[in-house]
């Protein structure tokens, strides 16, 4: 996605630790906006080393900051921007 959508890397690689206590090897960091409806926000971004199944994954540090409202049973997450969504 990153390549895809030309961001330029900065920062060097890192290696993550994953859900499945596993490691995984970074490429670096990009810059750029994460918007889901009206919500908007610049990010920095996690670029991984092999391709995955998606364009983004939202990890904790994300989820604990913006407090998404998540509904497991329907997939749905809502994000809020001072108490509005």
């Amino acid at each position: 996605f990153a390549k895809s959508e030309d961001y330029k890397l900065f920062s060097e690689k890192r290696i993550l630790k994953v859900a499945d206590g596993g490691t995984q090897e970074s490429l670096g960091l990009v810059k750029g906006e994460l918007g889901f409806d009206k919500w908007r926000r610049d990010t920095i971004f996690t670029v991984w080393k092999n391709g995955l199944d998606c364009d983004v994954i939202l990890g904790l540090p994300f989820l604990k900051s913006n407090n998404p409202e998540i509904s497991w049973e329907s997939g749905e997450m809502k994000l809020f921007e001072n108490g509005l969504e």
